[in-house]
């Protein structure tokens, strides 16, 4: 990146990240999940820079992709719900759902049992801490000294390994190409 590049960049997150932030929070309710989404946001803008630079409004284009990347997290969330706690009523409170799992028949139970089976320590960890936990990946990250971004990679690698070994709750694809971020002209 050259230095306008970069002194760019660094402005609009200087100028943006705490309204960016804010914004997160209130929707999320969440503010480790907040700060992984914001993170995420401006991820995808340093990798978009070229479009952004050029982009007649890049706070709104900022503003638009948090809130496809809120979209996105929640319904991540939902289906980590859904898939590893068998949820059958309305989401409740994790401390609920836990001990409901100690409880469960054992269909759930085995089916964890597997999961053990499938990935390795590390993998299982890092797993129960993100969907069971409900950690965000800042807070994994910080825990295990590495960065956002790989525990995100490990987090989709753990999903595909578990796909391949679950086929039943594989996530379905979609036939039309969705496009998560603004383009150019759409702000």
């Amino acid at each position: 990146m050259t230095t306008d590049k970069e002194k760019f960049m660094e402005t609009l997150f200087r100028q943006e990240y705490q309204k960016l932030l804010l914004y997160a929070k209130a929707v999320t309710q969440d503010s480790p999940r907040s700060e992984d989404i914001v993170q995420d946001t401006f991820h995808e803008a340093l990798r978009k820079k070229e479009l952004l630079l050029h982009h007649e409004n890049p706070q709104a284009w900022l503003m638009q992709t948090l809130k496809y990347k809120i979209q996105s997290s929640n319904r991540a969330r939902e289906r980590y719900l859904r898939r590893f706690l068998s949820l059958q009523e309305e989401r409740g409170a994790l401390d609920r759902n836990i001990l409901r799992l100690e409880e469960e028949p054992e269909d759930i139970q085995t089916i964890l049992g597997r999961i053990r089976q499938i990935l390795t320590t590390e993998e299982y960890d890092l797993l129960k801490a993100l969907v069971l936990e409900q950690k965000s990946h800042l807070q994994v990250a910080k825990e295990r000294n590495i960065s956002v971004w790989t525990s995100q990679k490990r987090l989709e690698r753990i999903r595909k390994k578990l796909e391949k070994e679950f086929p039943q709750y594989q996530r379905k694809k979609s036939r039309k190409k969705l496009s998560a971020f603004p383009s150019h002209g759409n702000n």
